[in-house]
């Protein structure tokens, strides 16, 4: 079983780090979790330079968090964070300024879970802190290698290659189609919304493209497809999504009725043209075990479908 990510340089809630299917089982190991603190604590810089470039692109008066906001982006040591730095990185949310923009923040190109780190930014902080698996999936590691796990079901031995989306990943796709069954693509459903345009522009279209592409490969012809619509609670979360481009038929609008339709027409740039089956859910993978559910099923409808076409 293969499993592709969307195209970005970095692993969301979707596929990170060394760890991922072993988390989906719970067994992230302590050295896991120490890899990920450092990896939470960029997260949490870059949420703070977000902050600032929206600032500065929305013309808000900082003044009083500006010297606030050069410490902590001038800390490079994130392994350890200085006391004014640790200082700076909680009076930061608690100016009324802030508070008020990322109230906003689903119409801005932040990291998603910044809600998330600001809930919890004590317990980051803290000297002893140890990232929980919550953590870990709330995080953004950068995309590396190749992940790989086995596991058994009640029905089959399943070996999971989780491998990432980045151009360069891409290059080693071709090596795996001959000896997989089921391919898993996931797509990130808010690459396909406005409040991420500037920050994934080629994205959506070059998500969409090489779906077709492995779609249509003759190597990949007898093999499964799975697709997992990722990140519905941040989606959902948008009252309004408005998608990047036209939907498909090329109508006027790029603005839709309600979360509903814009999943739909999402969903169509993907199954619309094609004429193999395709399984495919809507999850957010911060809800492990809803995707757990939702892969096993498939896998289980593939199983008993080969059993029945196989010779007696």
């Amino acid at each position: 079983m293969l499993t592709f990510s969307q195209f970005t340089s970095f692993r969301s809630t979707q596929t990170k780090g060394s760890c991922y299917f072993s988390r989906l089982c719970g067994n992230c190991k302590p050295l896991e979790r120490r890899f990920y603190y450092s990896i939470l604590l960029q997260n949490l810089v870059q949420i703070y330079n977000d902050i600032l470039q929206a600032c500065k692109e929305l013309n808000l008066d900082i003044s009083k968090q500006r010297k606030n906001f050069d410490i902590i982006l001038a800390n490079k040591e994130l392994d350890k964070l200085s006391s004014n730095c640790l200082r700076a990185i909680k009076d930061i949310p608690e100016d009324t300024t802030i508070k008020k923009l990322i109230r906003t923040c689903h119409k801005l190109s932040f990291i998603q879970n910044i809600q998330y780190f600001f809930d919890n930014i004590e317990r980051i902080t803290a000297t002893d802190y140890i990232p929980t698996e919550i953590d870990i999936l709330n995080s953004y590691a950068p995309t590396i290698g190749i992940d790989q796990i086995c596991y058994r079901t009640s029905f089959a031995s399943i070996s999971i290659v989780d491998i990432g989306g980045s151009e360069y990943s891409r290059r080693k796709w071709d090596k795996f189609y001959s000896i997989i069954n089921v391919l898993i693509y996931i797509v990130d459903l808010t690459a396909f919304c406005k409040l991420r345009k500037e920050r994934l522009s080629s994205v959506e279209d070059e998500c969409v493209t090489v779906f077709m592409q492995l779609c249509n490969n003759f190597t990949l012809k007898k093999s499964h497809f799975i697709v997992l619509f990722n990140k519905k609670d941040v989606f959902d979360a948008q009252k309004r999504p408005q998608l990047n481009g036209p939907p498909p038929g090329g109508a006027d609008t790029t603005i839709s009725s309600d979360a509903t339709s814009s999943l739909s027409l999402i969903k169509a740039k993907f199954l619309n043209h094609l004429t193999r089956k395709i399984y495919q859910h809507t999850v957010s993978l911060l809800h492990r075990d809803t995707f757990e559910t939702s892969v096993m099923d498939s896998i289980s409808k593939i199983a008993a479908k080969n059993r029945a076409s196989a010779p007696v």
